[in-house]
């Protein structure tokens, strides 16, 4: 194989997912051996399964996901040592010949060898053919079939792993949602010229030992493929709040631009009254298409439903939610709100952004306050609402009332 070929395998296993760094890589040994199909098969039950299945002809019976009984296969004649790793003519073994998978898909020429992963157990066969004897065959090509073979191997490997990993990741999210272990809290958000709570954001907490942080599971919820049903299930809990929250108050909920894009928080949010939400969207959150984000918010935003940018101050991210999105509020990251009394720049950006928020008619928002001189800063500058644990801890939706009493009565008092 050229240089050229070499390190455009390399690239593949820098830059891609697993399952496409197969593909490519059985691409292109298909093409550089001059075969008709390649193929990664994996030994299971009793059967040859065939995995990344790379075809000159699209028409070819070979088909990902299609089985033989191993008796009856190349493959397992190979893996015992009955036939040679390359074949340049099928009609010089008659075993083969007389095969019925040679007649079946049509094998002139073969060249393959036994698939084992990083610590020694097989897996199946890597093997290519063509339609065609081939005597060019030779040992140069089959020593750098070994080494694909084996860079294969690994790369199957980590997928069994990353498989394996997911499958415990689902069997824990299942076990935390049937036995109701994750529950909401709620964060009042303080309206600083009436003093008093005017909303609280809604925080998912989970009951596990060991106790680990809602970012953790949500992002191997992801990882797992149940970044949607996690979130949605968060989600239905978080809108049952709504019926103790006071009436004067809202409910502001956390989601990923990809689930409101895909419909999922539209279902969610059928039956709620939308008048009442914020939906916040995050630093943290990579948004590819605008378009269609503001396109899927439309029909939720006229039904009265707000949009808040959350951690704004944090980085370049939340700048382009804010000009893309044209949010109703604009939270202030924790880190820019953090000592704003003692550091001038940090004010100068809270000032530039309230400004800009007065002149797009955004409400801006304070998140993080812990100190009163910082809130005496932000009251200064004329910020419209703050959170913080100096205004109010999140605490779980049984204590709201509680809460709610304690704050009317000092406010009153």
């Amino acid at each position: 194989m050229e240089k050229q070929q070499v390190g455009k395998l390399i690239g593949l296993l820098d830059t891609e997912g697993v399952d496409k760094k197969l593909d490519g890589i059985m691409a292109l040994l298909r093409k550089n051996l001059r075969m008709d199909v390649a193929f990664i098969s994996e030994f299971t039950a009793g059967r040859r399964v065939f995995r990344h299945v790379e075809k000159m002809d699209p028409q070819s019976p070979i088909q990902e996901g299609g089985s033989d009984l191993l008796e009856q296969t190349y493959c397992q004649q190979l893996v015992d040592g009955d036939i040679p790793e390359v074949i340049r003519d099928v009609r010089d073994y008659p075993s083969l010949w007389n095969l019925e998978a040679t007649r079946d898909l049509g094998i002139g020429s073969y060249v393959g060898v036994p698939l084992h992963l990083p610590n020694g157990d097989l897996y199946g066969t890597f093997c290519c053919y063509s339609a065609q004897p081939d005597q060019s065959l030779n040992e140069r090509d089959l020593s750098f079939f070994r080494v694909i073979a084996a860079i294969a191997g690994g790369l199957i490997d980590q997928k069994i792993e990353h498989d394996h990993k997911a499958e415990l990741i689902a069997s824990g999210i299942q076990k935390i949602t049937e036995e109701n272990r994750l529950g909401i809290h709620l964060q009042p958000i303080w309206d600083l010229k009436r003093n008093q709570a005017c909303g609280y954001e809604a925080l998912s907490r989970f009951d596990t030992a060991p106790y680990r942080t809602p970012d953790v599971w949500f992002a191997e919820a992801e990882q797992a493929g149940l970044g949607e049903f996690l979130e949605m299930h968060a989600l239905k809990m978080a809108c049952e709040c709504l019926e103790i929250l006071p009436a004067d108050c809202y409910l502001s909920l956390n989601t990923s631009p990809k689930h409101i894009i895909s419909g999922a928080l539209a279902k969610v949010l059928e039956g709620s009254d939308l008048a009442r939400l914020v939906i916040e969207v995050t630093e943290h959150t990579s948004v590819t298409d605008y378009k269609e984000l503001k396109k899927a918010l439309v029909p939720l935003r006229q039904k009265g439903l707000r949009l808040a940018i959350d951690d704004a101050g944090s980085g370049y991210a939340t700048f382009s939610h804010i000009l893309e999105l044209d949010p109703d509020i604009i939270k202030l990251d924790l880190s820019l709100c953090r000592n704003i009394h003692k550091e001038e720049k940090k004010f100068s950006l809270a000032k530039a952004l309230l400004t800009y928020a007065g002149e797009t008619g955004s409400l801006i928002t304070a998140e993080g306050i812990e100190q009163h001189e910082e809130l005496d800063v932000l009251i200064g500058l004329g910020i419209d609402m703050a959170q913080g644990y100096l205004l109010g801890k999140p605490m779980p939706s049984s204590e709201l009332a509680t809460f709610t009493e304690a704050h009317q009565s000092a406010s009153s008092g």
